[in-house]
């Protein structure tokens, strides 16, 4: 449960790095 939340947010962060 830990590291899916670690995982998405990581995700995310990426995520919004590559659309900026």
């Amino acid at each position: 449960m830990f590291w899916t939340l670690i995982l998405e947010y990581f995700l995310s962060k990426l995520v919004a790095s590559l659309y900026l």
